[in-house]
């Protein structure tokens, strides 16, 4: 793609109309799907952080 250094082995990813086939959107769309869970537990995780550190303040 430019360089001339594009080779084969990058384009097995899609199929003969050069969109990218099933495969690859099935893992596209896992990942993405997979994000906002551990979106949800970072920040559920961080406000019993939170809750715990004003605890603690208190006492």
């Amino acid at each position: 793609m430019g360089f001339g250094l594009h080779t084969t082995s990058q384009c097995l990813h899609k199929n003969d109309t050069g969109r990218p086939t099933s495969l690859a959107v099935m893992n596209a769309q896992a990942a993405i799907s997979a994000v906002p869970e551990s979106i949800d537990k970072h920040h559920r995780g961080e406000k019993e952080y939170l809750l715990e550190g004003r605890e603690m303040a208190k006492k």
